[in-house]
């Protein structure tokens, strides 16, 4: 261990140590001078929009990281330490001696809707000095040119861009590890990565800084710790929880975390990086289509002719084809669903009613494509699903309500949870899988709706299910 602290935060940020805006051969370079203070609460200062986040507290009992680093959130709003500190304008805190204890407050980030609103109305403060975070080493201008026309779409706003960016170094083609392969002779090292696809958290996050300036999104590089593990009382954060993450200026918004590190070793996933649907084009769509329709049919509401047998054939496939569709919902997922949400609504203990919600929503998440660690306890899978749904700081209150719950349920004395728990973890779970359903891709909802993993189980396990009767019958 190397750091712990005491939270007010359910979601605590990473912790930031050290800012890098120049690369020598893609390698990020952290300068140890600081490049000028700033005082707190300078937002323009540090590059910043303030809106009416709530203001958090962290309190570290224990530090083994040496000065001049402070590990601490972004942006601190207030620092308390025995020993000289600053804070420079990348928003990093430093201190002239170690210092084992310190304080420090800050705001939470923005959510989705906050980060989105800034950014349309554009009326965050100026970035000084934008060329030095636009630098992009010429050598894999070309190449980094080739990514984004095949990633981003023309006319995507920076947000949308950034959105892009993240979600193509997430995707499935990428994989984590701490093995990398061999480079070709003079390869550069993001090429390296670009052709491999294999890497960690500094490979994922210097690409994505690389692709956002190349993209014309000011961008830099970011070193510190993930927010460790445990509960407010105490978590713990431990040398294996270094990391590095790309922070991008939005105009508008000012500086904003992104993760394009997959997997379990990377922080949560900020609500405002996932692309949110929109659901405006395809309701003007129709709307348009429809009116087409109408207007088309009054205009050649004339004579009525004898139809076309090809028409008949068009009209019969849709049709068909509908009926397919039903049919394997007859067949696959309804009946499990059914089934299993009466099961569920049976009347019984609050305990069983908890259980039952815990069970819903870690099938709602798996059927999405988020599932928790087998044989993880209730917290351990919390943190886990709350890091990969990037449900941000509401839906990781949700979780922890949740959690708590179960956790109460199962082992604290007789008449827990009371009956407004059983129904407040109802409603978190309802919001967390809808939350979650939102940020999904068409494609993933539709497996989720149509073939979900957890009705498919059902099925599977069905004979085992009904010989089990059958032998206790007898």
């Amino acid at each position: 261990p190397v750091l712990r602290y005491q939270t007010d935060d359910p979601s605590p940020p990473p912790l930031r140590v050290g800012v890098a805006t120049r690369f020598v051969d893609g390698r990020a370079r952290i300068g140890s001078e600081i490049s000028g203070t700033v005082p707190l609460g300078d937002d323009d200062a540090v590059g910043v929009t303030r809106f009416d986040q709530e203001r958090r507290t962290t309190t570290v009992v224990e530090s083994k990281v040496r000065a001049p680093q402070l590990p601490a959130p972004f942006v601190a709003r207030d620092v308390q330490v025995g020993a000289p500190w600053s804070m420079d304008s990348d928003g990093v805190v430093r201190v002239a001696d170690d210092a084992q204890s310190y304080t420090i407050s800050y705001d939470e980030p923005l959510d989705e809707t906050e980060a989105v609103l800034a950014a349309a109305g554009d009326t965050g403060a100026g970035l000084q000095d934008r060329e030095e975070y636009l630098a992009v080493e010429p050598e894999i201008a070309g190449e980094l040119a080739q990514v984004l026309d095949e990633v981003v779409e023309p006319g995507d706003s920076q947000l949308e861009s950034a959105q892009a960016i993240q979600s193509y170094l997430r995707g499935n083609d990428f994989t984590y590890s701490l093995e990398l392969d061999e480079r070709l002779p003079g390869e550069h090292p993001i090429s390296q990565f670009l052709r491999t696809k294999r890497g960690y958290c500094q490979q994922f996050a210097a690409t994505m800084v690389h692709l956002a300036r190349a993209e014309g999104i000011p961008a830099r590089f970011v070193v510190g710790f993930l927010p460790g593990t445990g509960s407010t009382q105490e978590r713990v954060v431990r040398a294996s929880d270094a990391h590095a993450w790309p922070e991008l200026w939005i105009d508008g918004v000012g500086w904003l975390r992104f993760e394009p590190t997959p997997g379990g070793r990377a922080a949560s996933l900020p609500g405002y990086s996932l692309p949110q649907q929109d659901t405006t084009s395809s309701t003007s769509t129709t709307s348009s289509s429809t009116t087409s329709s109408a207007t088309s049919t009054s205009q050649d509401a004339a004579p009525v002719e004898e139809a076309d047998p090809g028409t008949e054939v068009q009209w019969q496939r849709p049709l068909l084809l509908t009926l397919l569709v039903v049919a394997l919902l007859a067949v696959l997922p309804l009946p499990a669903l059914l089934l299993r949400e009466r099961a569920r609504r049976r009347r019984g203990s609050p305990q069983e009613q908890v259980e039952r919600e815990w069970e819903r929503l870690v099938e709602g998440l798996g059927d999405l494509g988020i599932d928790a660690p087998p044989g993880a306890t209730p917290r351990v899978s919390g943190d886990h699903l709350v890091q990969r749904s990037g449900v941000g700081g509401r839906g990781t209150e949700q979780m922890h309500r949740v959690v708590t719950t179960l956790e109460g349920a199962r082992y604290a004395p007789p008449g827990r949870p009371e009956p407004d728990e059983v129904e407040q973890v109802g409603r978190d779970v309802d919001d967390l899988l809808a939350r979650v359903r939102r940020s999904r891709d068409t494609g993933r909802r539709v497996r989720a709706a149509l073939a979900p993993p957890s009705a498919i189980r059902w099925w599977g396990s069905l004979p085992g299910r009904v010989v089990d009767v059958v032998t206790r019958r007898r």
